[in-house]
């Protein structure tokens, strides 16, 4: 299986974005990426500051749930009745040239 990951979706962490901007990041950054290199593929339109913190372990910490699309509403809103921030970031598509694409 491979997955595609609408990059705008996710929620990142307050000031994230703006360190990123301002090329803030951790060490393990590199190892992250060099791990994943030929793994993920980035759409164009995606910048390098959310790439980046797409790599960066401080922001890759979030709990990821895959269920059947046709669950999704009703998940959602059970974990939103229980305070838990949720969205759907993306979709698990059959196994493509790349295990993860950002787009």
């Amino acid at each position: 299986m491979s997955l595609r990951i609408d990059h705008k979706r996710i929620e990142y962490l307050p000031g994230a974005i703006e360190a990123a901007r301002r090329m803030f990041f951790s060490g393990g950054l590199k190892n992250n990426r060099d791990f994943l290199q030929g793994s993920v593929k980035f759409a164009p339109r995606v910048s390098e500051e959310f790439r980046a913190l797409l790599f960066d372990p401080q922001t890759s910490g979030g709990l990821l749930i895959s269920l059947p699309a046709e669950s999704a509403d009703k998940a959602l809103q059970e974990l939103r009745r229980r305070d838990v921030s949720a969205r759907v970031i993306g979709e698990v598509l059959t196994r493509q040239p790349s295990l993860i694409e950002i787009v």
